[in-house]
């Protein structure tokens, strides 16, 4: 099971740093976590204009999600 890593940033500069990543069955879990996480930030408005951002165990940035945009 793939390991997916989930950043938090601000443009091109990277604010929170995942370190521990989370074991996901695919991409697509990790998208629907990623919008989970990023719901959960939209709750505090200092968050407005990041996005959680993607990141496979190979380093390669599959996706991101603005925060207080989710689609739930």
């Amino acid at each position: 099971m793939p390991r997916y890593f989930f950043h938090v940033r601000n443009g091109h500069k990277t604010t929170y740093q995942d370190d521990v990543g989370r074991r996901l069955d695919d991409v697509q879990q990790a998208k629907i976590h990623a919008d989970f996480v990023a719901e959960e930030f939209a709750s505090d408005a200092g968050w407005a204009g990041y996005s959680v951002v993607i990141v496979d165990d190979h380093g390669n940035e599959i996706g991101s999600i603005e925060i207080g945009a989710t689609s739930r």
